[in-house]
């Protein structure tokens, strides 16, 4: 019976023993408003002690409830066992007595006296001019014991007014109720500025005296942090308190005597180094970033200023060296700099990234002998280089121009350059054989100097009224600078930055012109073209402050050309489609338009054939997979190159080792990639002579299969000097053979760059005289079988359906109508996209089955029309089936198209059969159809 008792005793024991470690486990921290060390922001604690707690619990389990108190009533809270923890707290040996201390401080604490950001009764490290004043402190806070011990040896008398909490403190200084406040934490409030710093101590976490289990857990927690990275609490500080270090200090006795009797300083700085620093001619005013700094300083300060012109920095250097002036804007310095020019450094109030530009396609190794191309007159920028790069070999040109030029020559390797000028400049447009190593840029820290002629004063106060400078203001000014209308861009040099757009423009122009079958029709749209065009360089004009606004200008340009060349091409080939269906009866006319039709389908390949290459070199081309079958693929490529090996002769043969089964690959670039090497074989190939295309599978397994891709002709080969430049764009292996054969140049390096996005690499071996191989390896991942859909060759009946034609062209409008009235639908027209919003609102619902919507069109666009649908509150306005017809095909375009609520589009020119079987799949698949 006695041991029966027992055990359950030892059980109950047990129990409350795990009950108790449970409880322990919810650990109750007293707090005291203390800002960015335990206060709330956005609804919740945030701050330094929050973080350090937080960090604790990952190496104790422990979870938190906090309370929030005045100083005094979190100590007695501790002391009498309602909360465990507490801080942050100095040591004495009075607190000793009543609690435990922490055997790591959790801050380093420093004890010091601030006032209001506008008070200029109270002076810097001027402990007179605190005679009477009202400060308030933290009733409790063993930091007024030392601020006690520091007014008593400074013989100075204040009033003392006290407060619970430091929020209390600081709303009695924004309401002018006290003077200045006595603080033991870290303030970093811009509206304050720093008196003076008396005293630091270490502050610890404190806990009650009966808490010693806990507190020896926190201690192995906090060793166990150290351990693991012993700079934990630095970083943390730098985290929450590292703006301190910017907090502005205020002047002293001698600073404010010497801004009232100050005759202005004289400053001196580059008249050209736009937009940094420039002379504007129009008004002989020095402007610029450096410019605006400076008046925001001599305004914080109450110091004034006069510029002295100079005709180049050179100039300005000496003219400081000869103490003729007093400051230089806007330098970067080094100790030997200021020993020759005779004057002291300010702090930086800006630091400069400058890029490294050289050749595009070297390589450079900076550990070598580099001739490094420099401005004369930026003497810091060379003897920085000098210090940081004593191997490098610098050479001097008179403006940046001259500099970039020396690259471009040979003269030099490569360049520094600030990349604010040469954007705003737009060097990295006009210079197109350069390009920044992205590998290494320099961040170098700018500033003013000082003449050492000047008094103390100077740099003293440019140096507070430089730390007080707000950065978001400091970014405006770097902003609205680099954006000034300076320069005005002209067609000369737009063509000879867009080599490549102007030569298309003028491919393309001059095809169109030879067809002499819609020579009116062309010159209007020549014209809306020259106006786009101006607008988008006007667009550019405005946009100059980083290389991404040349990229978006550029993007812009493709667009539209994308969109007004193809739309002249979609009529030809549409009104050729139209016009082979009503002209059965005569041969010689199906003929022509045969011809017709497949020059302006080469015509439209050429167009995306430079939009591609424009997409991959920007990074901009994705490949979208899909479930496809590979055979479709491999009879594709065969039915698209038969008809052209037949009309040259050539033998076109197929060795095909695949067994018909699903991968997922993006069919469409697989097939152009193929395309281009077959075209390319039965264009170089001789009549009577033989092309191969093979697909052999190599490898299978369980989740992939690796294909290998072939094509091998007879052809005219390409010499062994021609092979390894042969994948670049606009070579076709020989610089006559483009005259001869044809052709653009870009297939093959557009099939490389896609054939390594897919993982592989297009390889060749040839001979001269006997032909070519080219293959490549792709590894595709296996698919489930799809269910097959109805094929292209079915017909398309699509009577029964009623749709809204949108579109502002009427040789468009007019294929767009004949193709439907061709398959029995019903149709309503409407010239812009405001009077085809009008139409359906005047509708029925559900009077449209679908809306055909153009994009570019006058009073509203297909954007806005799209929307303006999709908004209306009509029980069809979210289900009728809206598709895009855009000639624009760039991926931004694609995605806004589906981004404003359409269900597809189809690109310009059409393909017809494509253009109604996407058409009849929305129709007959409305019920399926979810707008996201």
């Amino acid at each position: 019976m006695l041991r029966r008792i027992l055990t359950v005793m030892l059980v109950l024991a047990l129990l409350l023993g795990s009950n108790s470690v449970n409880a322990s486990k919810v650990v109750r921290i007293a707090y005291s408003d203390i800002d960015n060390f335990v206060c709330v922001k956005d609804g919740r604690l945030d701050g330094y002690g929050v973080a350090l707690f937080d960090a604790v619990a990952e190496h104790t389990g422990w979870t938190y409830e906090y309370k929030r108190g005045s100083w005094e009533q979190c100590l007695e809270w501790v002391k009498n066992g309602e909360a465990d923890f507490t801080f942050p707290a100095q040591y004495s040996e009075k607190r000793a007595g009543d609690f435990l201390f922490s055997q790591q401080n959790c801050i380093l604490d420093f004890a010091a006296i601030y006032t209001s950001s506008t008070n200029s009764d109270i002076l810097y490290q001027d402990y007179l001019s605190l005679q009477g004043k009202r400060l308030g402190m933290i009733r409790g806070n063993y930091l007024n014991l030392c601020f006690d011990q520091f007014v008593g040896a400074q013989g100075i008398d204040v009033r003392k007014v006290y407060y619970d909490s430091g929020a209390e403190v600081d709303e009695a200084l924004a309401d002018s109720k006290i003077d200045a406040i006595m603080s033991g934490n870290c303030v970093i409030d811009k509206n304050k500025k720093l008196v003076a710093k008396f005293d630091y101590l270490p502050a610890y976490i404190i806990a009650g005296k009966n808490n010693k289990a806990l507190m020896q857990q926190l201690d192995q927690a906090m060793r166990a942090m150290t351990l693991e990275n012993p700079y934990f609490t630095a970083e943390l500080y730098d985290i929450f308190y590292g703006r301190a270090n910017k907090l502005a200090k205020g002047l002293t006795r001698a600073e404010t005597a010497y801004i009232k009797t100050a005759a202005p300083l004289r400053v001196v700085g580059d008249v050209d180094n736009y937009p940094l620093e420039w002379l504007d001619s129009k008004d002989g005013a020095y402007k610029g970033a450096y410019q605006d700094v400076l008046k925001i300083l001599a305004r914080d300060s109450g110091l004034t200023v006069e510029m002295i012109y100079t005709p180049n920095m050179a100039a300005s250097w000496k003219m400081l060296a000869d103490g003729k002036v007093d400051i230089i804007s806007g330098i970067v310095w080094t100790k030997e700099l200021e020993e020759r020019y005779d004057f002291l450094h300010t702090d930086s109030f800006l630091k400069e990234n400058y890029l490294i530009l050289g050749r595009r396609g070297e390589s450079f190794d900076f550990n070598s002998n580099l001739k490094v191309a420099v401005k004369t007159s930026f003497i810091g920028i060379a003897d920085y280089i000098r210090q940081k790069y004593p191997q490098w070999q610098l050479v001097y040109g008179d403006n940046l121009e001259d500099c970039l030029e020396m690259v471009v020559n040979g003269e030099a390797d490569i360049m520094l350059g600030n990349s604010i000028v040469l954007t705003a400049n737009r060097y990295l447009t006009k210079y197109a054989g350069l390009m920044p190593v992205m590998t290494v840029s320099l961040e170098i820290p700018i500033g003013f100097g000082i003449s050492k002629k000047c008094p103390p004063e100077v740099l003293s106060i440019f140096n507070k009224s430089i730390q007080k400078l707000d950065e978001g203001a400091l970014y405006k000014i770097i902003l609205d600078n680099s954006i000034v209308e300076h320069r005005t861009l002209d067609w000369q040099e737009f063509i000879k930055n867009n080599f490549l757009v102007a030569g298309t423009v003028f491919f393309v122009v001059l095809a169109l012109a030879f067809t002499g079958i819609f020579l009116f029709w062309k010159n209007r749209q020549q014209a809306r073209f020259n106006n786009n065009l101006a607008a988008a360089l006007a667009e550019a004009e405005r946009e100059r402050i980083s290389a991404e606004h040349a990229h978006n200008v550029k993007s812009e340009f493709l667009s539209r050309m994308s969109h007004e060349i193809r739309t002249p091409i979609n009529a030809i080939i549409g009104m050729g489609d139209i016009a082979k269906l009503r002209a059965a009866g005569s041969p010689t006319v199906l003929d022509c338009l045969e011809k017709i039709n497949a020059a302006s389908r080469h015509l439209a390949a050429l167009v995306d054939d430079v939009l591609d290459m424009s997409k991959i070199e920007n990074a901009k081309l994705q490949l979208v997979p899909r479930v496809v079958s590979l055979q479709s693929i491999i009879i594709a490529v065969l039915d698209i190159l038969q008809p052209l090996a037949d009309k040259k002769g050539v033998l076109l043969q197929s060795r095909i080792n695949v067994t018909d089964c699903y991968v997922y690959v993006d069919n469409r670039r697989l097939l152009q990639i193929l395309v281009n090497l077959g075209v390319n074989a039965v264009k170089f190939t001789a009549q009577d002579k033989n092309i191969v295309l093979e697909c052999e599978v190599l490898e299978e397994e369980q989740e992939s299969l690796l294909v290998r891709f072939a094509s091998e002709d007879e052809g005219i080969g390409i010499e062994e000097s021609h092979k390894r430049c042969i994948f670049e764009a606009f070579n076709q292996g020989g610089c006559n053979k483009d005259a001869v054969y044809g052709g653009t140049g870009l297939g093959l390096a557009i099939s490389q760059k896609l054939a390594q996005m897919m993982g592989s690499e297009i390889k060749l071996i040839s001979t001269v005289g006997v032909g070519s191989r080219f293959w490549f390896d792709l590894r595709l991942p296996k698919a489930a079988d799809l269910q097959q859909g109805t094929l292209a060759g079915d017909k398309i009946d699509l009577h029964g359906y009623r749709l809204l034609v949108v579109e502002d062209n009427e040789i468009n409008m007019e294929i767009v109508c004949e193709l439907l009235r061709s398959v029995g639908a019903e149709f309503a027209t409407a010239g812009d996209g405001e009077e085809g919003v009008i139409m359906f609102c005047e509708s029925e619902p559900f009077a449209y089955d679908a809306v055909l919507m153009d994009i570019r069109m006058p009073r509203m666009d297909g954007y806005q029309a799209a929307a303006a649908i999709r908004a209306l509150p009509r029980p069809d306005a979210g289900s009728v089936v809206i598709i895009a017809m855009t000639a624009d095909v760039l991926e931004n375009d694609t995605e806004q198209v589906l981004a404003k609520g359409m269900n597809a589009y189809v690109a310009k020119p059409f393909d017809t059969q494509h253009f109604l079987g996407l058409l009849r799949n929305f129709l007959q698949n409305k019920e399926n159809i979810i707008l996201k």
